[in-house]
């Protein structure tokens, strides 16, 4: 799997490569390359900001019933009664 992954970055690496060496004459001027750095900036912290989102809900539990709910489910319909 990690294998098919690195595989796949690479292709995407190695043509994003080739295609930025054809676009001969292109220049980004300022206004485009801070364009470029806050939208990939943005993007970045995003991710890391809704991945520790899950990470803390999962770890305080809000992602899952309550202790008392697993427990009466866990129990028999005799035993809830």
């Amino acid at each position: 799997m990690i294998a098919a992954l690195l595989s796949l970055l690479g292709v995407a690496a190695w043509g994003s490569w080739r295609l930025w060496q054809q676009l001969d004459g292109v220049v980004i001027e300022m206004h485009g390359q801070i364009a470029l750095a806050l939208g990939g900036s943005l993007a970045l912290l995003m991710t890391v900001l809704f991945m520790v989102l899950i990470y803390v809900s999962r770890a305080k539990g809000f992602d899952g019933p309550e202790e008392e709910e697993r427990t009466a489910d866990a129990l028999p319909d005799e035993a809830r009664r």
